[in-house]
C-alpha cells in the first residue's frame, strides 16, 4: 500500500495538498489476478493562468494515473471517490453543454482533454447507456451524489471486461442499512455507488 501525497504549490493545481490511497490487492482464490486500487479525494480548488481556467481535477488525474500503473500490470483497476469537480458543464437553463476536461478525458467511452483520455470506464455511465445530453440527463436523475442540487463529484471508474448491477446507493437506504432511527442521518453527505466488476 502506498499513500500518494501532492505537496502544496501556489503556482500549479495543486493550491492545497491532496491524497490518495493506492494499493495493489491479490486475489486469494486466483494468485494470478491483481488489482490495482485508488481511493481518491481531490482539492476543490481549481486556478487561473492567462485569463484561462483551469481544470485541476485533469492535470491531478494526469498525476495520479501513472501512480495507480506503477504497482504493476493488473486484471482489474478501481479508482474512486470524491473529485470535486463536476462531470459536465450546464447551460443557463441548466441543460448540458459539454463534458468537462477531467471527465473527458478520463472516462474512455466519452472523449479526450487535449486529445489524451487515461481509458478509465465509469461505471455509472455504461449503466445509462446513452451519450451526450442523454447520457447527462440520465446519470443526474439517477447517480447524482452530491447536494440538493444534484452534483455529480464523486465517481467510480475500472478498467475491467465487464461492468454489472452498478447501483448508486439514497440515503434512507444507507440510513436504513446502518440502523438509524427515522430521522437520524449517520450517513455521509455523498451518496455510495457500487458495481460488479469482471476481470479481463
Amino acid at each position: 500500500m502506498r499513500l500518494y501525497e501532492v505537496s502544496t504549490d501556489s503556482t500549479t493545481c495543486n493550491l492545497s495538498s491532496w491524497y490518495a490511497m493506492v494499493l495493489r490487492l491479490t486475489d486469494d482464490l486466483n494468485a494470478n489476478h491483481f488489482i490495482n486500487v485508488a481511493s481518491v479525494h481531490l482539492p476543490t480548488r481549481d486556478y487561473t493562468t492567462g485569463g484561462n481556467a483551469k481544470d485541476c481535477a485533469w492535470d491531478n488525474m494526469k498525476l495520479l494515473n501513472p501512480v495507480i500503473d506503477g504497482l504493476g500490470s493488473a486484471s482489474m483497476r478501481i479508482m474512486a471517490g470524491d473529485w470535486n469537480h463536476a462531470d459536465a458543464t450546464v447551460d443557463s437553463s441548466g441543460n448540458f453543454s459539454f463534458w468537462e476536461c477531467e471527465y473527458a478525458g478520463t472516462n474512455v467511452d466519452v472523449g479526450t482533454c487535449g486529445g489524451q483520455n487515461l481509458g478509465w470506464k465509469d461505471a455509472m455511465y455504461r449503466a445509462c447507456g446513452l451519450t451526450g445530453a442523454a447520457a447527462y440527463n440520465c446519470l443526474h436523475t439517477n447517480h447524482w451524489t452530491h447536494g440538493s442540487s444534484h452534483a455529480r463529484i464523486d465517481f467510480l471508474f475500472a478498467t475491467a471486461y465487464a461492468i454489472y448491477n452498478q447501483v448508486t446507493v439514497d440515503w434512507a437506504a444507507a440510513y436504513a442499512s446502518a440502523g438509524s432511527p427515522p430521522g437520524v442521518n449517520t450517513y455521509s453527505d455523498h451518496r455510495g455507488q457500487g458495481a460488479l466488476l469482471r476481470y479481463y
